[in-house]
C-alpha cells in the first residue's frame, strides 16, 4: 500500500514522502525501517520500541494519537494526507486513545465451541499463535489465519491461511461481515456481535470510502417570450372639403331656382353636420389609440415580470450546474453529494467555473414586428429585449471538451489564485478514476504548487502516466511530456507528429459535436515558464484535445498563450475578461474564483485518502513489488508436521467434511489481501503467458507448491511437460504428488502419451460407474477412499509444442475437455502465444494469467486486453488474472527461488515528493531477503513435503503416464517379476497404463519369430530367452540348442547347463545330427502313444 504523508525527520524538519509497504506489515517494523532510511539519521541504530504518532490532516481529522506498534499498517488508521512522526512506544501510549471492547467473537462450532473473545477497534488476529486476539485450538486453523477489523463496519481478511476463510458458503479473501453472518475457519464456526457502536472508534482503514450519490441537476430552461406588439400609429383623417362645398352649391342653386329661404337654411345646416361628424371621428380615434397603448403597457409589464422570473430560474439553474469553488471545498470537507458529481455521461463533465459575470441568456425573446408604432412603444419593447438578452451574476464557464484548452493570463498571484480554484474544481468535481491531473511547474513557483501531489488524481490507479505526474525539473518534464505524447498517439492510433487536429471553428450546436469522452481524461496544467519544451507542449495542446488530453495554460499575458486555448481569462485588478474564441465574444467584467495556497493545500490533504468505491480498479498501486513464498505461506511450510496436518484435514477419505471440492491455492499477494487461484471453480483449465524475465516459471512453481501445500497426494497429482528441458519444474518433480516429467516428445511418444491419458479417462469412468457416482465431485463428497486425485497436467512452452508437435497439444486439449468432470485439469504456459491459441483452446481455458508480455497483441491473446504489455519490467512476478468474463485482478506472484530466513520484516520504500525533484531514500537491508545464498525455498519446501509423505506412510500415487521403456533391463530382475514363462523383456501397454514382463512359455507359445534389421537386437532377444529359461521356475525344464548362423552372438550360451549344444549355422556336419536328434525327440511321444 502507498501512503502520502508529511514526515518529521530526525533533524526536526519535515518532508512530504510517499511510503510503500505491505498492508500487513506491523507499525513497529515500518517505524524502524523508516527511522533507518531517514537521511538525517543515517547510520543510527533504530530503537526497538519505535512506533508512529499521527496528526490527522486528511478526511475526518481527529486529535493527535499514538498507534499501537503491533497494529498492522492497513488497519492502523494512518492515511494519505496525515502528518506522522516516530516516537518510543512508551511515549506514544500516553497519546493512544482508550479503545474499549465494542464487539466480540462467539465460537458456535469447533474445538473451542462456546468461547467468547472481546474485540478492540482496529485489527484483531485470529489463529493458533499464543499472542493473537482470538486464539483457536482448531488444528485446521493457521497460526495467523485471519484478521477481524473493527471500525465503522466489521471486516474479515484472510492472512494467507492454508485452509482459507468462508463467509456463508463461499471462500473470501476480504469481506464485510454483516449481522447474522457465520465465518468458517477450518472446523470452527464463529460470529461477530457488535455491542456498542456509540463508542469513539478511531479510523482504522487507510482510505475513506466514498460513494457518489445521485444528484439531480435541472436542465437549462428552453424558454421563449414574445413581446407584445405596440399599437400602430392611427391614419390621419382628411377634412371633407368636397362634402362641405357640394351642399352649399346645391342649396344656392335651389334658392335661385325656387326662391325659397329653406334652401339657404339647408345650405347652413349641412356644413355644421359635416364638421360635427369629422370632429367626433377624430375624438374616437384618439380614444382607441389610448386604450391600445394602455393594453400594450400592461402586456409589456407582464413580459418584463415574466423575464425577471425566468431569468431568476435560469440563474439558479446555472448556479446549480456550475458550483462555486468554495462549495466544492465544503463538499470535500463534509463528503456532500456534490463531491465528484461530474461524470463522463454528463454534459458538465470537464466544465469548470471561471467566476461570476454577465452572459447571454438562454431565453429567446421575440421582438415586435411593427416598427411604425405609436410614440416610443417600439423603442421600449426593443429596450426590454436588449435589457434581458444577457443575464448578470451567473457562472462564466469553460467546457474543455468544446474549447480544447483553457488559458489564464495576468499578474502572478492573481492568475495563480484563479488557476488554483480551477484545479480544485476539477479535482473536487471529477473522480480520480475518470480524471488524471498532471502538470509542468516553473521551479520558481514550485513551493506554491506542491499541494497538487496530495491529490489522488496525481497518483490515480488507472492513470496511464507512470512516475511523477507534476514536475518542475527539465528531466522530469522531458519524461512526462514524452509519456503524454505517447498517450495521445496510443489513443488516436497514430504518431502525434502525424495527427491533424479536428477543426474547432465557430461554435454552433454543442450537443451535436460532443461524444462520450475517453477516460480517464487528462488535465495538464502548464506554467508558461516551465522547463518543458514549448513547441512540443503547444503541439500537445493542439492535438491532445481530440483524445481528452486538455491543457490549462497560465501566463503573464494573453500574447504568450497558445492559440489552442480557445477560451482564455485575462485577470486584472478590477476583475477579469473571458474571451471565447469559438463564440466570437467576450464576457466582461467577470469576478474570478480564487483560492489561497493554504486553502488549496487543506483541500488536497483532506481529499488525499478519499477512495471512489463506485469504480473498481484493476490497477496495482498497492500490490507489493516482491513476495517471498515463505513470507506468504509462513515458515511452518518448512516443517513436515505442518504438511501432514494439512493433508490429513483435506483427505479425500473423510466423508461429510465441511469443505468444498476445490483446488484453491495461495499464489501471491494482491496488496490488500493474499491472492488465491482455484483451478476447479475458476478453471477447469488455465492459460499462462509471460515473456522472458517476467517470472512465468517462478509463478508456475509457486502455483504448484501452493496446491501441493493445501492438498495431499490423495487429492491432487501433477504431470509435468517441459519442452525446454525440464528446468522449470526441476524442484517440483520431487514432490510426492508428482507422477512424471516429460521433456522430449517424439511422434511415437506423442501417441503413447495420448493413449495413456485416454486410458486414464476410461479408468476413471469405469470407477465412477462402479461407485454409482455421476462425477468426481460426487464421489469425493461420499468420502470414498478410492476417490482418485485430481490430475493437473502442467505444460511449459506449449507454443513450441504446437509448432513442433501439434498433434500432442490438440490431443491433450481434447482429452482435458472430455475429462473436466473426471478431475483432469490443464495448465498451459508460453512466452509468445501469437498464432497458437486456437478457438478450441480459448473456449476451454476459463482462467487466464498473464505476466509481462512482449507486446499488446500477446497480452490481448491471453487476457483480451493489452494491459500486460505495459507491466513494469523491473517487477518480475507481477501478474494479471482474468477469471471468466469478470474484471482483471492484479497480483504479485510468490517467489520460491531465493533463500528466505525468518526473523526479518517486510521491506518498505520511501520516496520524497518534490514535484519530480525528490529522490528515493536508500532502502534498508533489514527485511527478509530472498537471497541466492543457501538452498532455494522451493527445494526446502519440497523436502518438507517429501518427509511428510514418508511420515504418513503414503504410497506413491498411481501413475497414469509411465516412464518410457529403458534401453536395457536386468534380466535377473525381470525374471523375479515374471510368471508363466521365460522373461526376456518388458512390454509397454499405455492403453492399460501398465508395463508387463515379456515371457516365453514353449508349451503355450510354441514357435516364436523374431524380426529386425541389423543391430536391432535380435541376437540379444534370443540370448535373453535362453538365459530366462534357466531362471524361470514356473515352466518345465527347457533344453536350448543354439544354432548361430550369424556372427557367433550365441556362443556365450554354451556354458549354460540347459544348452546341450551351440553350433554355428554353417557347420552342416553338426547341424544335421542336431536336427535329426530333435526330430527323434519330437517323434518319441507319438511312437509311445501309437504303441
Amino acid at each position: 500500500m502507498a501512503l502520502k504523508v508529511t514526515y518529521t525527520r530526525g533533524d526536526g524538519g519535515t518532508s512530504m514522502i510517499e511510503l510503500n509497504a505491505a498492508g500487513d506489515a506491523k507499525v513497529a517494523d515500518v517505524a524502524r525501517q523508516l527511522f533507518a532510511a531517514d537521511p538525517t539519521r543515517r547510520g543510527a541504530t533504530p530503537p526497538e520500541d519505535l512506533t508512529v504518532v499521527v496528526t490527522p490532516q486528511s478526511a475526518g481529522g481527529g486529535p493527535r494519537r499514538g498507534v499501537d506498534p503491533e497494529q498492522e499498517l492497513a488497519s492502523a488508521g494512518i492515511r494519505s494526507g496525515d502528518h506522522i512522526e516516530l516516537t518510543p512506544a512508551a511515549q506514544a501510549a500516553a497519546l493512544a486513545q482508550v479503545q474499549p471492547s465494542i464487539a466480540s467473537v462467539t465460537i458456535f462450532a469447533g474445538p473451542d465451541k462456546g468461547a467468547v473473545f472481546p474485540l478492540r477497534p482496529g485489527s484483531n488476529v485470529v489463529g493458533r499463535d499464543p499472542d493473537v486476539a482470538v486464539r483457536l485450538t482448531d488444528p485446521l486453523a493457521s497460526k495467523r489465519h485471519a484478521r477481524i477489523v473493527v471500525g465503522d463496519h466489521i471486516e474479515v481478511v484472510d492472512m494467507g491461511s492454508t485452509n482459507g476463510v468462508m463467509v456463508g458458503d463461499a471462500f473470501v479473501t476480504r469481506a464485510k461481515v454483516l449481522p447474522g453472518d457465520k465465518v468458517v475457519i477450518g472446523d470452527t464456526e464463529l460470529a461477530v456481535q457488535v455491542m456498542d457502536r456509540s463508542q469513539l472508534v478511531p479510523p482504522t482503514s487507510a482510505t475513506v470510502p466514498f460513494t457518489r450519490s445521485p444528484r439531480v441537476v435541472p436542465p437549462m430552461p428552453e424558454e421563449k417570450v414574445e413581446l407584445p406588439e405596440p399599437p400602430a400609429k392611427p391614419t390621419p383623417r382628411q377634412f371633407p372639403r368636397t362634402a362641405l362645398v357640394a351642399p352649399v352649391l346645391l342649396g344656392v342653386t335651389m334658392y335661385f331656382v325656387t326662391g325659397r329661404l329653406m334652401s339657404l337654411i339647408f345650405v347652413a345646416m349641412t356644413p355644421l353636420m359635416l364638421l360635427g361628424s369629422f370632429f367626433d371621428s377624430r375624438l374616437n380615434q384618439k380614444r382607441d389609440t389610448q386604450q391600445k397603448m394602455q393594453q400594450f403597457d400592461a402586456d409589456l409589464e407582464v413580459a418584463e415580470r415574466t423575464l425577471v422570473e425566468k431569468q431568476s430560474v435560469e440563474r439558479q439553474v446555472r448556479l446549480e450546474r456550475s458550483p462555486a469553488v468554495h462549495d466544492v471545498v465544503e463538499a470535500n470537507r463534509t463528503h456532500a453529494p456534490l463531491l465528484w458529481t461530474h461524470r463522463p455521461e454528463h454534459s458538465s463533465f470537464l466544465t469548470v467555473r471561471v467566476g461570476l459575470g454577465t452572459a447571454p441568456s438562454v431565453i429567446e425573446i421575440e421582438s415586435p414586428s411593427l416598427r411604425d408604432a405609436v410614440g416610443d412603444s417600439y423603442e421600449r419593447a426593443s429596450a426590454l429585449k436588449e435589457r434581458f438578452a444577457h443575464i448578470a451574476d451567473v457562472p462564466i464557464t469553460a467546457d474543455l471538451r468544446v474549447v480544447g484548452g483553457l488559458g489564464v493570463a495576468g499578474p502572478d498571484e492573481a492568475a495563480a489564485g484563479l488557476t488554483r480554484a480551477l484545479m480544485v474544481q476539477a479535482a473536487g468535481l471529477h473522480s480520480p478514476m475518470e480524471l488524471v491531473i498532471t502538470g509542468f511547474v516553473a521551479p520558481s513557483r514550485a513551493a506554491q504548487w506542491r499541494w497538487l501531489e496530495w491529490l489522488p488524481h496525481t497518483s490515480s490507479p488507472v492513470s496511464p502516466v507512470s512516475g511523477d505526474h507534476v514536475v518542475q525539473t527539465r528531466s522530469g518534464a522531458q519524461r512526462l511530456l514524452t509519456e503524454l505524447e505517447g498517450i495521445v498517439a496510443a489513443r488516436s492510433g497514430r504518431d502525434i507528429g502525424e495527427l491533424v487536429p479536428e477543426p474547432r471553428g465557430a461554435l454552433k450546436d454543442r450537443a451535436d459535436e460532443l461524444e462520450r469522452p475517453l477516460t480517464p481524461a487528462i488535465l495538464v496544467m502548464v506554467h508558461d515558464d516551465s522547463p518543458a519544451d514549448r513547441p512540443r507542449l503547444i503541439r500537445l495542446a493542439e492535438k491532445g484535445a481530440d483524445v481528452n488530453v486538455h491543457v490549462l495554460w497560465t501566463s503573464e499575458s494573453v500574447q504568450h498563450l497558445p492559440a489552442a486555448c480557445r477560451t482564455f481569462v485575462e485577470v486584472g485588478g478590477d476583475g477579469a475578461i473571458v474571451g471565447h474564441v469559438r463564440r466570437g465574444s467576450a464576457d466582461s467584467p467577470v469576478h474570478p474564483e480564487t483560492l489561497t495556497v493554504d486553502e488549496a493545500t487543506d483541500f488536497a490533504r483532506r481529499l488525499a485518502c478519499v477512495e471512489d468505491v463506485g469504480v473498481v480498479s484493476d490497477a496495482a498501486a498497492d500490490v507489493p513489488s516482491a513476495v517471498s513464498y515463505l513470507d506468504l505461506h509462513g515458515f511452518e511450510a518448512l516443517e513436515p508436521g505442518h504438511h501432514e496436518q494439512q493433508w490429513r484435514s483435506s483427505s479425500a477419505s473423510v466423508a461429510g467434511k465441511k469443505r468444498q471440492f476445490t483446488l484453491r491455492a495461495l499464489v501471491g499477494h494482491a496488496g490488500a489481501e493474499p491472492f488465491y487461484l482455484d483451478l476447479k471453480s475458476q478453471g477447469p483449465h488455465a492459460l499462462v503467458g509471460g515473456t522472458t524475465g517476467a517470472g512465468k516459471s517462478e509463478f508456475l512453481q509457486a502455483w504448484i507448491l501452493g496446491m501441493a501445500s493445501a492438498y495431499g497426494p490423495d487429492r491432487v497429482t501433477f504431470l509435468f511437460v517441459d519442452y525446454k528441458g525440464g528446468s522449470a519444474f526441476a524442484d517440483c518433480v520431487g514432490l510426492p504428488h508428482s507422477v512424471g516429467l516429460v521433456t522430449d516428445l517424439t511422434p511415437h511418444l506423442v501417441d503413447r502419451a495420448l493413449t495413456s491419458l485416454r486410458a486414464e479417462l476410461h479408468y476413471r469412468e469405469r470407477l465412477l460407474e462402479a461407485k454409482g457416482a455421476k462425477d468426481l465431485e460426487a464421489l469425493d463428497k461420499m468420502g470414498d477412499p478410492d476417490t482418485p486425485p485430481s490430475l493437473v497436467i502442467v505444460i511449459d512452452e506449449f507454443a513450441a509444442l504446437v509448432q513442433e508437435v501439434p498433434a500432442f497439444v490438440d490431443g491433450v486439449v481434447d482429452i482435458a475437455q472430455r475429462g473436466r468432470s473426471l478431475g483432469l485439469h490443464l495448465i498451459m504456459a508460453t512466452q509468445r502465444p501469437a498464432g497458437v491459441i486456437k478457438d478450441n483452446l480459448r473456449a476451454n481455458t476459463n482462467l487466464r494469467i498473464a505476466l509481462r508480455m512482449a507486446d499488446e497483441a500477446d497480452s490481448s491473446d491471453i487476457l483480451g486486453v493489452p494491459s500486460a504489455a505495459h507491466v513494469d519490467p523491473s517487477l518480475p512476478g507481477r501478474a494479471m488474472a482474468r477469471m471468466g468474463p469478470g474484471r482483471l485482478s492484479t497480483f504479485q506472484s510468490a517467489y520460491a527461488g531465493g533463500h528466505s530466513v525468518p526473523g526479518g520484516v517486510a521491506k518498505i520504500s520511501v520516496r520524497e515528493l518534490a514535484l519530480g525533484a525528490g529522490e528515493g531514500w536508500e532502502p534498508v537491508d533489514e527485511g527478509r531477503a530472498a537471497s541466492s545464498d543457501g538452498e532455494p525455498d522451493a527445494a526446502r519446501v519440497v523436502k518438507a513435503m517429501a518427509a511428510a509423505a514418508q511420515l504418513m506412510g503414503l504410497p506413491e500415487p498411481r501413475r497414469p503416464w509411465l516412464d518410457e521403456l529403458k534401453t536395457t533391463y536386468e534380466l535377473s530382475e525381470l525374471s523375479k517379476r515374471a510368471s508363466g514363462g521365460a522373461a526376456f523383456g518388458l512390454i509397454d501397454d499405455p492403453a492399460h497404463q501398465a508395463q508387463h514382463v515379456a515371457t516365453y512359455d514353449p508349451d503355450a507359445d510354441r514357435n516364436v519369430l523374431i524380426l529386425g534389421g541389423a543391430g536391432a537386437g535380435k541376437s540379444t532377444a534370443l540370448r535373453s530367452i535362453a538365459v530366462g529359461s534357466t531362471l524361470a521356475k514356473e515352466i518345465a525344464p527347457v533344453h536350448v540348442y543354439a544354432l548361430d548362423a550369424a556372427s557367433g552372438a550365441l556362443d556365450m550360451l554354451r556354458p549354460l547347463p540347459n544348452v546341450p549344444a551351440g553350433v554355428p549355422g554353417a557347420d552342416m556336419g553338426r547341424v544335421g545330427p542336431i536336427w535329426g536328434g530333435l526330430g527323434g525327440t519330437v517323434a518319441e511321444p507319438r511312437n509311445l502313444f501309437n504303441g
